[in-house]
């Protein structure tokens, strides 16, 4: 430092645990000025010394508090080590399509892949060719929502004797033998009812497994980290199914980060014959029936409210929160669906929509936009293709998706 005067600097910051402070030797030294300083200047630079040495010690005990928040005694990183180094700056997610499977949720994906965006849907994404990170990162969420599928829409028995969990099935007691051959996994492993004969999509369900097991805490686990990287990956928007029944989980990670909302609608009692019918196995609910469109697209939720009823007596099952939609009552899955595209859908796209939507008492607005393929209606209004004649369907289908092409990307641009 100035007139030679050695700086004190902490040279061994150590975090062992939460109420452990920083060892600071270098701040516990004497300063000592040269001996041929004045007197009046060997008292200004022990001053100066002492200041820069608290300011130094400060910083480390800081430093070491932050570290021990985030660092285990074994060195391992913690979630909330995990959750303070997320930056929102990286998130490139800006549109999330609310519509359930089964309501013209691919009509949509096709709109926002014309539209230029990076977008999936299910297995299939657009515009992401340089963007290698985006499939991958999609096959990984997808996997988790497969996993729950699997865990509940099998018996224990299966689960143990084809899956290779433990008695709990908290855990894998070993991959079996059979899952090595990937190529016939989806027949005799764990990926019943889902055909994944390719290795892109079915490592990941494998690995999900194996990390994951049918536990609720495990899944809550790893999930953050999952949706972090997809919404980071160079993805601009995702539609359908994993993506509708996790909903608010994005906007949990990045509170201040804008998401739009559109979300495609269907009459609930045609839904849900349709779906229970084609996808019924496939897809779940949560389990707590309280009337609401989260019983559709609140899965997290779902977990953590079983977490908070369990209260910690036993390891939950996904089965202790989910249960197989084909295993609803017609009249439940209606009012999920209605629920959900009545109040949650439009509710949630105010809430996340990063004050877009503050002091209006609209439904609809940049944040929110709504479309009906099977009415032929936009925000609930009739258009120009809801008065055609039944005798030119195919024509009428081909107006309406102009139609409703061109408004899209007048909300998309003007929002």
């Amino acid at each position: 430092g100035r007139h030679g005067v050695p700086l004190a600097r902490p040279r061994d910051v150590r975090c062992a645990s939460r109420r452990q402070s920083a060892a600071l030797p270098a701040s516990r030294r004497r300063c000592l000025p040269p001996r041929s300083f004045p007197p009046s200047m060997r008292s200004r630079a022990r001053l100066r010394c002492a200041r820069v040495s608290a300011l130094f010690s400060a910083i480390a005990f800081f430093t070491a508090s932050r570290c021990c928040e985030g660092v285990n005694l074994n060195g391992t990183e913690t979630r909330d080590a995990r959750a303070l180094a997320r930056d929102a700056s990286d998130i490139t997610l800006r549109l999330l399509a609310a519509g359930q499977g089964t309501t013209a949720s691919h009509a949509v994906y096709q709109i926002m892949c014309e539209s230029g965006l990076t977008t999936c849907h299910y297995k299939l994404c657009c515009n992401d060719e340089r963007k290698p990170a985006v499939a991958k990162a999609n096959a990984k969420f997808l996997a988790l929502f497969k996993v729950i599928a699997i865990c509940i829409s099998n018996d224990e028995q299966h689960l143990h004797d084809y899956c290779g969990l433990s008695n709990d099935l908290q855990e894998m007691k070993g991959t079996p033998e059979y899952c090595s051959d990937r190529k016939h996994a989806e027949d005799v492993c764990c990926a019943n009812p889902f055909s994944e004969s390719q290795p892109f999509f079915m490592d990941p369900l494998l690995e999900a497994f194996e990390t994951c097991g049918c536990s609720v805490e495990k899944i809550l686990d790893k999930l953050p980290d999952v949706l972090w990287e997809l919404m980071t990956s160079g993805i601009e928007a995702l539609a359908d199914v994993p993506t509708a029944t996790f909903l608010p989980s994005f906007a949990a990670l990045a509170p201040d980060h804008p998401f739009r909302v559109v979300m495609t609608t269907r009459d609930p009692q045609v839904w849900e014959a349709k779906r229970a019918k084609e996808h019924g196995l496939a897809n779940y609910v949560c389990r707590e029936d309280n009337g609401g469109g989260e019983r559709l697209a609140d899965a997290e939720g779902c977990m953590r409210r079983a977490q908070e009823a369990s209260k910690g007596d036993r390891p939950l099952r996904l089965s202790d929160a989910f249960i197989v939609l084909l295993y609803t009552s017609p009249d439940e899955r209606k009012e999920a669906l209605r629920s959900l595209q009545d109040t949650f859908a439009p509710d949630l796209a105010k809430r996340i929509s990063g004050g877009l939507a503050d002091g209006s008492s609209s439904k609809y607005g940049p944040w929110f936009l709504e479309m009906d393929f099977f009415d032929r209606t936009i925000n609930r209004k009739p258009t120009k293709a809801s008065s055609g004649s039944l005798e030119d369907e195919r024509e009428i289908r081909n107006d309406f998706f102009e139609e409703v092409t061109a408004a899209f990307h007048r909300w998309w641009n003007d929002g």
